[in-house]
């Protein structure tokens, strides 16, 4: 009767751990599918207005540009500043992962500078850039973003900057 009990009890524990990795990789996956809506219908789509939809109100953006206020006004001014400037804007996700209420993309970024940036005028210039973004999502929405982006070698590439310095470690032996 013992061993009887024991597994049942046993029994029990498996199938709820069972439910709750189902559960996980059911949020994994909407979570996941979360961001890359965020890419296609706001970043692709250039649609501030849909921005709210996929972010809290107290969002907090841990790479926000100190030029635009803090929390979600700052990153729909940002993104409306990079929509005039890179009218082509495109967003390619390159690799995208979920982790529980965590999601991490590795993306590429073109465009053409035809539009005012950073206050100086259009280059007329191709950019193309990699970053990684790391958002935290609660209840289908995100709630934090931590990331990087190559700016140094977008400044370059329009012309803005000389970049990072170059790689000289082939001419030394």
């Amino acid at each position: 009767m013992k061993k009887l009990l024991y597994l049942f009890v046993a029994s029990i524990i498996i199938l709820s751990c069972t439910k709750n990795e189902k559960n996980n990789n059911v949020i994994q996956t909407a979570n996941v599918a979360k961001v890359q809506d965020f890419y296609d219908q706001v970043m692709n789509a250039h649609n501030l207005s849909l921005i709210d939809s996929f972010c809290t109100a107290d969002f907090i953006d841990h790479q926000a540009d100190p030029h635009y206020p803090a929390g979600i006004n700052g990153v729909k001014a940002a993104f409306g500043d990079y929509f005039t400037a890179f009218p082509d804007m495109h967003i390619k996700t390159n690799f995208i992962k979920g982790w529980g209420d965590t999601v991490i993309t590795h993306f590429s970024m073109t465009g053409t500078n035809s539009g005012s940036f950073m206050g100086m005028p259009a280059t007329n210039k191709q950019i193309k850039v990699d970053g990684v973004d790391l958002l935290l999502i609660k209840d289908g929405k995100a709630i934090e973003h931590w990331g990087y982006q190559e700016d140094m070698k977008m400044m370059a590439q329009l012309g803005m900057g000389q970049g990072p310095p170059a790689d000289n470690t082939a001419n030394k032996k």
